[in-house]
């Protein structure tokens, strides 16, 4: 037999310290890495907070720079940017900003087949280094395939004076793996999935490490470097297995429900952490009662009026769930249940 390997797809350099976002060419240079057109993606808020600065570094540093403020992330403002893109034929896209502003980023530059940077301003979800966009297009919100980041930098400067909300949400993103994990081992315990472990391993890690970290208070500097950390690594579970999997289980699928359903009520880091309480119920999931007591403990969403939902709409969006992933096998799909089951357990755990 000859020698086998395995080929991952991660970024080529992390960056996490406090004001990082003043020295992104210099960060960029120490990777051996130069470009020489560079287009700077931001939003109203995040181009005066990083986003013009770091256009401004990069053109001190002898690059040829464009900035542009992406409105939404939709399919037709991914082709506007496009667009520009094939003007100005560059050679790195930069995200400042959120989730919007990174999904629309790593979707121009896996279709341009070109680098991507990701600089996140809020730690809401693990889009920061995932390969995957959330992006609507005909009026529904979808995962897509997209490019994973060449490299990702963090201002904890920035991340510590984001609103808590987005910082909760960015926590509840991360536990939700523990849902997703479990919901993987059953598909391929069922026949029904290929199972990576190592990349399940990296994205339980990720939680499990989030999780021992509860004491901290949530802007301390040494709990958000896990956090940020976590988020990241849960990404790059994904790149690992080449699938959304290690962190997009059944409590995603009813994130996905109430988008398409209830469109937005919440962020979706606080959809899919009240939908973990549920699902891994469900899966009997060993770190069901250490999670209930961290959302308490912190102050997580976790209940369905907490996402603007009511319990009939979420029984509407767990029945619905299985749709929005064909050929998905969760804990959804292997119970099947029925309106009076769901809305019994609802009652149980006081969701």
């Amino acid at each position: 037999m000859g020698f086998i390997k395995r080929s991952l797809d991660i970024p080529v350099f992390l960056e996490i310290g406090e004001r990082t976002s003043h020295d992104v060419p210099a960060i960029v240079s120490r990777w051996n890495l130069k470009f020489w057109k560079i287009l700077v993606l931001d939003d109203d808020i995040t181009r005066d907070l990083a986003g013009l600065r770091i256009l401004r570094d990069f053109v001190s540093d002898g690059a040829s720079c464009q900035e542009v403020v992406v409105e939404n992330s939709t399919y037709e403002e991914v082709e506007k940017i496009r667009k520009i893109f094939h003007e100005g034929l560059f050679d790195l896209v930069v995200s400042v900003g959120g989730g919007k502003v990174i999904d629309v980023g790593k979707m121009v530059a896996y279709m341009e087949n070109t680098n991507f940077i990701s600089v996140p301003t809020v730690p809401s979800n693990d889009s920061i280094s995932s390969p995957i966009a959330v992006i609507t297009h005909d009026g529904h919100k979808r995962s897509l395939g997209a490019k994973m980041p060449t490299g990702v930098i963090v201002d904890l400067s920035i991340i510590r004076n984001a609103p808590l909300r987005y910082i909760k949400s960015g926590i509840s993103d991360v536990i939700s793996n523990l849902s997703a994990v479990s919901d993987w081992i059953l598909a391929h315990e069922m026949g029904k999935d290929r199972y990576d472990t190592f990349a399940a391993m990296i994205s339980e890690s990720s939680a499990l490490n989030l999780l021992g970290a509860a004491d901290n208070e949530i802007r301390d500097p040494e709990f958000l470097q896990v956090l940020l950390k976590a988020l990241i690594l849960s990404g790059i579970a994904m790149g690992v297995a080449g699938t959304s999997r290690p962190s997009s289980g059944s409590e995603h699928e009813i994130s996905h429900a109430i988008d398409t359903l209830y469109p937005n009520r919440a962020l979706h880091g606080e959809q899919v952490g009240v939908a973990s309480l549920f699902t891994m119920y469900l899966q009997k999931n060993p770190h069901y009662e250490k999670v209930r007591k961290l959302f308490e403990k912190l102050g997580l969403p976790k209940k369905t009026e907490h996402i603007n939902v009511s319990r009939k709409e979420f029984i509407e969006s767990v029945l619905y769930a299985p749709r929005t992933r064909p050929g998905r096998y969760t804990i959804l799909e292997h119970l099947d249940l029925k309106p009076p089951e769901i809305e019994k357990i609802l009652e149980e755990i006081d969701l």
